[in-house]
């Protein structure tokens, strides 16, 4: 998808290259605890590139998009696809601080979205922190319903296609 100097990509954490145009994105993103602990709550400050993939992107059927704007990252969305059951879970939607509320979340998530759907996923799932709010409201204006709530901190959300 292209519009307005804006495109999402396929990523591998393999690409050396493209991995080391991420490094200086998230030590920027993440130069903070809370926003580190607001994309992932198991993540130690401060972050650490190795453990991240060594942690949570080692599954094969693990899948990243970037999100680029004049070919300079501004977003990075992590999902899991489980063809055993046609669900797939996003995780890890991260998008830079000066770019957010311009709707480039909303674009992950579509684009996530659309490549699930040509797989034959039935739903996609995201669990939140119920306190990220704009997170909450960006899954709920693409659809997502929250279906239960976890140890009072995490809220799980579904689409259903």
């Amino acid at each position: 998808m292209k519009k307005n100097n804006i495109h999402i990509k396929s990523f591998s954490y393999s690409d050396k290259k493209e991995l080391l145009r991420l490094i200086p994105c998230f030590s920027n993103w993440f130069n903070d605890p809370k926003s580190l602990h607001l994309t992932n709550s198991k993540a130690k400050f401060p972050f650490n590139i190795k453990n991240w993939i060594s942690t949570e992107y080692r599954d094969i059927n693990t899948e990243v998009l970037l999100c680029l704007k004049n070919d300079w990252i501004i977003g990075h969305v992590g999902y899991k696809i489980n063809l055993d059951d046609y669900n797939a879970r996003i995780f890890h939607l991260i998008i830079d601080p000066n770019e957010r509320k311009k709707k480039h979340g909303h674009d992950m998530i579509r684009f996530v979205e659309d490549l699930v759907q040509k797989k034959c996923i039935k739903n996609v799932t995201t669990t939140l922190l119920k306190r990220n709010q704009p997170a909450v409201d960006l899954f709920i204006s693409r659809g997502f319903i929250k279906i239960k709530d976890i140890n009072g901190k995490y809220a799980k959300f579904r689409k259903t296609f």
